[in-house]
């Protein structure tokens, strides 16, 4: 097993959210499978949960247009900053962001037309790699891998 999964981080630090805000090769392989997978169209309401430093958060934002609204929550709350110094560059009026945790979401039942999360960003620290996208008026995973 590569010994990265073995480290430990201090999710508190404001360099390791700059740290993983690159969008590497191997992320970048789970972004073009979501985007290979999702029908474009507009007036969506997306969240996208465990949103991070913002991918692939902005770039549905940018790709779905401004017809639609992207959301992004995160309780990571140094993430979540570097998210927002970002939406301040690239002006995204459909980007809303949140410090939240999932498992307690502040919004109504079906407010969401597709929920995306990516939890490889925190396989460092759970030891997991999963890659999800939901279309709850479907009832179930358009897609799911587990790794």
């Amino acid at each position: 097993m590569p010994d990265f999964l073995h480290r430990t981080y201090d999710l508190h630090q404001p360099e390791l959210a700059s740290a993983f805000d690159q969008v590497s090769f191997w992320s970048a392989r789970f972004g073009a499978l979501l985007f290979k997978h999702l029908t474009l169209r507009p007036h969506l309401t997306i969240l996208d949960l465990a949103c991070g430093t913002g991918f692939p958060l902005f770039e549905l934002a940018q790709v779905y247009g401004t017809s639609c609204q992207v959301t992004g929550i995160d309780l990571w709350k140094e993430a979540v900053e570097r998210a927002r110094a970002k939406l301040k560059v690239y002006q995204l009026p459909n980007v809303k962001l949140l410090e939240a945790d999932a498992a307690h979401l502040p919004f109504q039942e079906h407010a969401f037309d597709l929920i995306d999360i990516q939890v490889w960003r925190y396989s460092l620290f759970v030891h997991s790699l999963s890659f999800c996208c939901f279309c709850p008026g479907h009832g179930k995973a358009a897609f799911q891998l587990k790794l």
